[in-house]
C-alpha cells in the first residue's frame, strides 16, 4: 500500500513537473527579412502588425528588426477592435534603444524579460515613434510568414495595407488549462480510491 501512495505521489509531482517546466517557444515568427525592402518610420508615426493567439501564453519576449540612423522608439501591444489596433487598450508599452545600423545590416532588437499574460484572441502589435522617442529609420518588409495584417499610421491618420509586413518574433510558454491539472488530480485520486477498495 506504501509502495502505491508513493507511486501516485511522484506521478503527480512528475506532471506537475512537465506543466511548470515549459520552456519558452516562438508564438509569432515572420522568419527572417530579405533586407531588400524597408518600411521608413519616423517622428509620431508607428507600424502595426496583427497577430494570433489560439490559447493563453505568458510572453517573454518580443523582437523587431530595425535599420536606420538609431534612436529609441516604442514597442507597443494592442488589444482588437474591427481588425484595427485598439488604441485604447494597451497591454503593455516598452522603450528599446536601436544602434545606428548605417551602412550595416538590419539588426534584432528585443524587449526581455517580460511577464505578460495574454489570453487567446486577436492582438496587434506596434512599433511606435512616440513623443519623446527619437528613432529615424525604418523596419524589415518582405517576410516569409507574415502576419495576419497591418497597418501604418501617420499624421494623416492610419491606414489598412494588405500585402504589407515587417519582422517581429514572440516567445512565450503556453499557460497550463486549470481544467486539465484538475482532471490529472482527480484521475489519481479516484485510482487511491479504488486501490483502497481492494
Amino acid at each position: 500500500m506504501k509502495n502505491f501512495f508513493a507511486t501516485i505521489i511522484v506521478i503527480f509531482v512528475l506532471c506537475f513537473g512537465c506543466l511548470a517546466s515549459a520552456h519558452a517557444t516562438f508564438v509569432v515568427d515572420t522568419g527572417e527579412p530579405d533586407y531588400l525592402g524597408q518600411w521608413a518610420v519616423f517622428s509620431n508615426q508607428w507600424v502595426a502588425g496583427q497577430f494570433t493567439l489560439n490559447q493563453a501564453y505568458t510572453i517573454s519576449d518580443i523582437e523587431g528588426n530595425f535599420r536606420g540612423d538609431g534612436g529609441t522608439l516604442t514597442m507597443v501591444v494592442y488589444g482588437d477592435s474591427a481588425n484595427l489596433p485598439d488604441t485604447n487598450n494597451e497591454f503593455l508599452n516598452g522603450q528599446i534603444t536601436v544602434s545606428d545600423t548605417h551602412p550595416g545590416a538590419n539588426k534584432w532588437y528585443s524587449l526581455s524579460g517580460l511577464s505578460l499574460n495574454l489570453a487567446a484572441g486577436d492582438y496587434w502589435l506596434a512599433y511606435e515613434v512616440r513623443t519623446g522617442d527619437t528613432y529615424n529609420g525604418s523596419v524589415s518588409l518582405f517576410m516569409p510568414d507574415p502576419l495576419d495584417a497591418y497597418v501604418y499610421s501617420t499624421d494623416a491618420g492610419t491606414t489598412y495595407t494588405p500585402g504589407s509586413s515587417f519582422a517581429l518574433r514572440i516567445q512565450g510558454d503556453p499557460v497550463p488549462i486549470p481544467g486539465a491539472v484538475w482532471l490529472l488530480g482527480s484521475g489519481l485520486i479516484g485510482l487511491a480510491g479504488l486501490r483502497r477498495k481492494k
